[in-house]
């Protein structure tokens, strides 16, 4: 049999069935035996879908979250969406930025320590995951306010000083005696006596809230965050922040005052 022939018969009958003529022509069948082979390799029978696409409910390519950034834009950003309600920390975007300002920077390395990178730490993933757990860590106190504070982001390198952490704020908003903010009243001689009078503030168990009251640390350093609040402000109205830094105070805001009393 002749090598057309043979390669003929190989051909799919659907391409030898529209060219017939290719019995009465033999010095070019061969030829076009070959160009129509070629032609048949890449034909699937008709099901070949080269433009196909992939199916609609294909896994999507992974795409990672923005990495934090050592600032308080990026911590704020954090805290307040992972720590809402019965967690929540600040009573609303500028109580976070004010406090924030008061804060060491740290690195975003940091697990402990008061410092911003450790509070960032605890903000994002730990506190999305277990908000009940990481939002103390994250917020102003570093730390979750008992007799003895595990020492998270509160005191330097965790050492769970969370008085630390106050008087920063506290020193940072609403001057000192030896160091005064024009325009507010302070409350301390200086850092070292705020240190000295934390240590003395009542009901040191009481967990800190966004609606702490009474003579407590708590309520302390709630108002104090309220008076960072209206620092952080555009327009500042320093009797507005004189008021709050008042009832952070020892005295808690005097006799009708809200950090004294019963909690």
């Amino acid at each position: 049999m002749a090598p057309a022939d043979r390669l003929r018969e190989k051909m799919p009958q659907e391409l030898v069935a529209q060219h017939p003529d290719l019995h009465d022509h033999a010095p070019m069948r061969t030829s076009l035996f070959i160009i129509l082979a070629l032609a048949a390799c890449g034909d699937d029978g008709g099901k070949a879908t080269p433009d196909a696409k992939p199916p609609i409910d294909a896994a999507a390519p992974a795409i990672d979250a923005p990495a934090a950034t050592l600032d308080c834009n990026s911590y704020c950003t954090e805290i307040q969406a992972n720590c809402k309600d019965t967690n929540a920390q600040y009573t609303d975007l500028d109580h976070c930025l004010g406090s924030c300002k008061a804060f060491p920077v740290g690195a975003l390395a940091d697990k402990a320590g008061d410092t911003l990178g450790c509070r960032i730490y605890h903000a994002g993933a730990p506190a999305a995951g277990d908000p009940v757990l990481h939002c103390p860590h994250a917020g102003p106190a570093g730390d979750k306010l008992t007799a003895a504070p595990a020492g998270f982001c509160s005191g330097p390198a965790g050492t769970a000083n969370v008085c630390e952490d106050f008087c920063n704020i506290e020193v940072k908003t609403c001057g000192t005696i030896a160091a005064p903010i024009t325009g507010v009243t302070p409350q301390y001689q200086d850092n070292a006596a705020c240190l000295t009078a934390c240590g003395g503030f009542a009901n040191k168990d009481q967990n800190y809230s966004t609606t702490a009251k009474g003579d407590s640390l708590a309520c302390r350093l709630y108002h104090v965050t309220n008076a960072a609040a209206e620092a952080n402000k555009a327009t500042v109205d320093n009797a507005k922040v004189t008021l709050h830094c008042g009832h952070s105070g020892p005295a808690g805001g005097g006799a009708s005052g809200p950090c004294t009393g019963a909690p």
